[in-house]
């Protein structure tokens, strides 16, 4: 852009003046949205299903399912030979490291995992 501006001898004097660029800010969520960040659903195409008919579409719904999760649906899900959890959490939930510290885990253990990392989760989107 250029602006002229006579000078009190009336000369001309020709200013330019580069365009600012335009920073785009990501503005921050209200709170609410925050927290809803750590629930957030998966595509219904990629709920996990229990071998007993419950879907799971986020962390939160796992552990809750798992506090209530009779022995022989877990022992299908988690055994010597696979932890579907883990799988899951690692191939749709994108969480590598929850994954691996979920792997070789029994019920118990896997649910507080779960919940101390969406309480940590919480807790970082806080600061």
């Amino acid at each position: 852009m250029t602006i002229k501006k006579k000078n009190y001898e009336e000369e001309t004097l020709e200013i330019h003046i580069p365009r600012m660029a335009k920073h785009r800010v990501r503005p921050r969520p209200p709170e609410h949205q925050k927290i809803e960040y750590i629930h957030t659903n998966v595509p219904e195409g990629k709920a996990f299903f229990t071998n007993d008919g419950k879907r799971i579409h986020n962390l939160t719904e796992l552990a809750s399912t798992l506090e209530h999760m009779e022995d022989h649906v877990f022992t299908y899900h988690v055994n010597a030979e696979r932890n579907d959890f883990s799988n899951w959490i690692h191939d749709v939930m994108g969480q590598k490291q929850l994954a691996e510290a979920i792997r070789k885990k029994d019920k118990d253990h896997i649910r507080l995992e779960i919940l101390g990392h969406v309480v940590k989760k919480f807790m970082d989107q806080r600061k």
